[in-house]
Parts: C-alpha cells; structure tokens; sequence
C-alpha cells in the first residue's frame, strides 16, 4: 500500500474511533518544500543533493479539545535527485517522489475567529525514484511548526502552515539501492563532527488550502 493509501487508512481509523465528540476538519493543501542534501561515501559520489519543489497533499483531523487537535497528514512532492560524482564530471540527475505521512498533534492559542497555532508530528517520509531500476527508502521522520486557522463561519475557512519536516539519515544510511539484487547502493557518510552530530536531512513546508470543518 502507497503512503497515500495509509494516510486515507489511519485517518477514518482515528475518526471512527473519535468523532462522536469532535469537530472533524478536511483541508486539501498545495504548497512548496525546501530539501536538503547528504554526503556521500565515495569513492564514485560525493554528494546526494534534493531539489526544491511544489507539493500537495490533505490532511483529516479532530479537535479532541477546545485548544487541541489530532490530524493525520500527507504531502507528495515531485523532486529530483541530483548525484555529485567524484572528479568534477557531470552529475546524475532523475525525478524522485517524496510522499510524508505523519501524525501531528496541534495547539491553538486562541478559540476564536483567528486562531495561531503550534505543530507537532512524527511518521515517515518515503524518497521513490522514477527509474524502475532503483529502489524506493523511507526513514522516520518529524515535524515541529506552526501557523495560523481564520475562519469565516463555522464551517469554511483558510489555514497557513509553516514546517520543519527533517528526515532521520544516519551515516552508513543507503538510498537509492539497485532493484536488480547487486547491493550497489548510494551510502551517506559523516565527513565531520557536525554531519556525525547532526543526522538529519533537512525539510521545510510551506502550505496553505481551504479549511473545511464538520
């Protein structure tokens, strides 16, 4: 099952299980990322480097409290994958889809009309090359953010989000793994204390999209 049929799995889950004492709210959302990159353990690559793209995606929640809710969510990105061989010869580009479930919990500051709020979430994001010959990687993931809820009546408004959605890539971690069974593989490698420390491939989310609310 696609990340996306998860999504739509886990979300009328929680809902069946929560709705009798919650506001449900729907909101199909487009929107931009920001992704980073990751070196690379060479001797033939030295860097895997994300583009920067549009996304879409939806997200299904409750307000489980007068100031909390609990959402599932899902983007899809259509990215590229730019590898950075060693020797200065050209790099390897090919599109990459980058789908992110997760499950976010949210605080709003206020309960009326405008409504700031603070994000919090964790899942996976999953990185699928187009080329039939490579294999897909998904690793863990979080999200921490925030935005802001306007509503125009009691059930349409407009929400704007802002994340941080890094992925967890520790040194040693393969991408892009040859389908055809010879283990040759992409490998991230900590060239420094501060990749060694910092074991993350950077994320940043921007969406908006109508805010529907039951």
């Amino acid at each position: 099952m696609t990340l996306r049929g998860w999504a739509t799995a886990l979300a009328f889950l929680g809902l069946a299980q929560a709705a009798g004492a919650a506001t449900v709210e729907l909101m199909p959302m487009v929107g931009f990322e920001f992704t980073g990159s990751k070196d690379l353990a060479g001797p033939t690559s030295d860097r895997l480097d994300f583009k920067n793209s549009d996304l879409r995606g939806f997200s299904i929640g409750y307000l489980n409290t007068e100031n909390g809710e609990l959402e599932f969510s899902w983007t899809r990105a259509y990215s590229s994958a730019e590898i950075e061989p060693s020797g200065g010869l050209a790099p390897d580009r090919f599109d990459v889809r980058i789908e992110q479930l997760h499950l976010n919990g949210l605080y709003m500051f206020d309960t009326g009309a405008v409504q700031p709020f603070f994000l919090i979430g964790a899942g996976a994001t999953r990185f699928t090359p187009t080329m039939d010959d490579l294999d897909a990687t998904t690793r863990f993931s979080f999200a921490l953010g925030g935005g802001v809820k306007w509503l125009w009546n009691d059930h349409i408004g407009l929400r704007l989000d802002g994340r941080w959605t890094p992925a967890v890539v520790y040194p040693g971690t393969h991408f892009f793994c040859d389908a055809t069974g010879s283990e040759s593989c992409y490998s991230t490698e900590a060239n420094s204390y501060i990749s060694r420390a910092y074991p993350l491939l950077d994320g940043f989310e921007f969406t908006g999209g109508l805010l529907l609310r039951y």
